[in-house]
């Protein structure tokens, strides 16, 4: 392990003791963690905007105006189709 240095708010610092003492756990374990979580969330919302530009792609979408014209046609279909149900 390294050992890191950070700064923190008063109101972040005793908010980390009462939650560390309340699950057993070092203040250390929790950023640990909730750097991991940060991570991960990061990271899905990179892969997610990938995703959404690839489509875009495919869809020839240029502008963010037709994106939103896009949606729109797409709920209106939705909408017609149950509709009919």
């Amino acid at each position: 392990m390294v050992r890191l240095t950070i700064s923190v708010s008063c109101s972040v610092l005793k908010a980390a003791d009462r939650l560390a003492r309340k699950e057993h756990r070092t203040k250390s374990e929790m950023f640990r963690a909730a750097f991991v979580q940060y991570h991960q969330r990061a990271a899905e919302w990179e892969a997610l905007f990938e995703f959404g530009g690839e489509m875009a792609n495919q869809q020839r979408v240029a502008c963010e105006e037709q994106l939103v014209e896009l949606i729109r046609e797409m709920r209106r279909e939705d909408a017609r189709l149950s509709d009919h149900d």
